[in-house]
């Protein structure tokens, strides 16, 4: 027998390792209603026709977890539903729970809009990110997406019927976006809807959502979250609400109604870390400020701005610096020499201040209240928004 040579031996093993490659990444068409547990298991990328019935979500569920032995699905990758239909309401409850490998799914174009719930729909799954924007129906997203380690990315903006997000974004550590419907008003349970997280730097909630929403334990241990729009439909933050986000430093609130001090949301016995409220700067409706102000509890944060400023750094650019003292304008630091105008908001008497390099405090005659402040430089001039004292 003749004995290839060593090259020729590795050439065909790499040949051998692109077929498996090409052999692995070959999509398998199936009509739903021929869909079986066996060619789920022998196929790692799927693409479902037909019309997806109960059926369907049973035999995914049973390939997912089969048998005594209850061993998760490993081989799936992907799964295309892109061109099948719904035409009733359907729950695809659990139907990918436990498929480890399983990184995308692409939701039906034709009706979506019947899928009721996806509760535990992708339970420890290996999805990575995921477009449920169609699925205007769904009213649960109960453990949806509980401890989906490599999940970065949920688009659930068309989901305004949703009533449910228990647990639906706990343990999943690398999510760092969530787009939410604007509104949703029935949206009621949120209790540990994420929790423990390490990559979400901001989260926008809807608009509107059930008065009782933002319930205890909603939002926990998010390490790196910075930022949170909240509803403008509710009334106080609950206890224990926000815990444990060390790095929150951000709140935006846009209802018309001042929203009531709670010390109890930003802490918890059971807390590592706890939110610290003396770093928190909420921005709210101008005509509001000064109402938050004169609460005890809100005028100890660190500042509380007009909505309007939540896209300028009002704090610092180029040369300047304005200095605060819990949320009071205290001083300004220049690098260079400049002028400052204090512009009283109600109209009344403007006032002018030379600033010289280094720190100018700002001068006992100037009375308290909301100021623009323009600042006239050599190069440029900059406008700011704050209070005096």
């Amino acid at each position: 027998m003749k004995i290839l040579p060593y090259k020729h031996i590795l050439c065909l093993l790499s040949i051998w390792i692109i077929s498996q490659n090409l052999l692995a990444e070959q999509v398998t068409t199936i009509d739903a209603n021929d869909l079986s547990v066996q060619q789920i298991k022998d196929n790692s990328n799927l693409k479902i026709i037909g019309v997806l019935t109960s059926k369907t979500v049973s035999v995914f569920k049973n390939a997912g977890i089969s048998g005594e032995t209850s061993s998760p699905n490993s081989n799936v990758k992907s799964v295309d539903f892109s061109e099948a239909i719904i035409t009733e309401p359907l729950a695809l409850d659990s139907i990918f729970l436990n498929y480890l490998e399983l990184t995308s799914v692409i939701m039906p174009f034709s009706g979506a809009e019947n899928i009721t719930s996806m509760n535990a729909a992708f339970f420890t799954s290996g999805i990575t990110d995921i477009d449920l924007s169609n699925c205007t129906g769904i009213t649960s997203l109960q453990s949806a997406f509980n401890g989906c380690k490599r999940l970065k990315w949920v688009d659930i903006s068309g989901c305004e019927k949703l009533e449910n997000l228990f647990l639906a974004f706990s343990n999943a550590p690398l999510l760092e976006e969530i787009i939410m419907p604007d509104k949703a008003p029935q949206l009621k349970v949120m209790f540990h809807m994420i929790i423990g997280n390490n990559s979400l730097r901001e989260l926008k909630l809807p608009s509107i959502v059930h008065p009782e929403c933002l319930s205890t334990y909603s939002i926990i241990d998010c390490g790196l979250l910075h930022k949170l729009t909240l509803p403008t439909n509710i009334k106080q933050l609950q206890d224990a609400s926000l815990f444990s986000c060390p790095n929150l430093t951000e709140l935006i609130f846009e209802g018309d109604i001042p929203l009531l001090w709670n010390e109890g949301a930003f802490y918890s016995e059971r807390a590592q870390s706890t939110t610290n409220p003396a770093f928190l700067t909420l921005y709210v409706k101008e005509e509001q400020i000064e109402y938050y102000l004169q609460d005890y509890g809100w005028r100890n944060i660190k500042a509380i701005l007009p909505i309007t400023s939540t896209n300028v750094d009002y704090r610092k650019n180029e040369d300047i610096e304005l200095i605060y003292h819990n949320v009071y304008l205290n001083s300004i630091k220049s690098a260079t020499e400049s002028t400052i105008t204090f512009y009283p908001i109600n109209g009344n008497q403007a006032y002018t201040l030379s600033l010289s390099p280094g720190v100018t405090p700002i001068p006992d005659y100037i009375p308290s209240g909301f100021y623009i402040l323009k600042i006239v430089k050599s190069n440029n001039d900059k406008t700011y928004k704050a209070f005096i004292r």
